[in-house]
């Protein structure tokens, strides 16, 4: 039987994926491209904010706290997705076993606090989620068809294989 984990980890990296993809298929100016109405505005930024997020789980992991974000939206689009495939590699082995072992980190704001491995992998499983959400609205905004890549059009895909 597949663990929830490890669905939960093939998910994110399935839509994560599916995502970098989209992004590979825009040009630098729809990357760079400012939208009003929401936090971010840009692919870049959102992008941007996506990877810091990663980078930070995975310092966190390693036992180091960052007392604030790495701005990595001020990379160039490939270099971004890059470090978005190599952050998600790094992710999974950390979450090979030992998934209810805890982890003490702080937080940007210096609290200290401590999750299981297991509540920081659902933690960036959501947070991704609604960021990619977002990018995916951008791209719309763009004109871009950009089909479903929610969690059951995975699971729907071994039903058809």
């Amino acid at each position: 039987m597949i663990s929830k984990f490890s669905l939960i980890q093939e998910y994110q990296i399935w839509a994560d994926e599916f995502i970098i993809e989209q992004l590979t298929n825009v040009t630098d100016e729809e990357f760079n491209q400012s939208f009003g109405g929401f936090e971010g505005g840009s692919l870049k930024h959102l992008t941007g904010f996506l990877v810091d997020t990663l980078f930070l789980w995975i310092k966190r992991l390693k036992g180091i706290s960052l007392e604030e974000f790495p701005h990595f939206d001020k990379l160039p689009r490939v270099e971004l997705l890059k470090l978005w495939r190599e952050y998600n590699e790094a992710l999974t082995f950390y979450f090979e076993d030992k998934v209810i072992e805890n982890v003490a980190y702080r937080n940007t704001k210096g609290q200290k606090f401590w999750n299981s491995k297991y509540d920081i992998l659902v933690h960036l499983s959501a947070h991704t989620s609604y960021y990619r959400g977002m990018i995916v609205l951008v791209l719309r905004q763009l004109g871009k068809q950009v089909h479903d890549n929610d969690y059951i059009h995975l699971r729907r895909r071994s039903q058809i294989d």
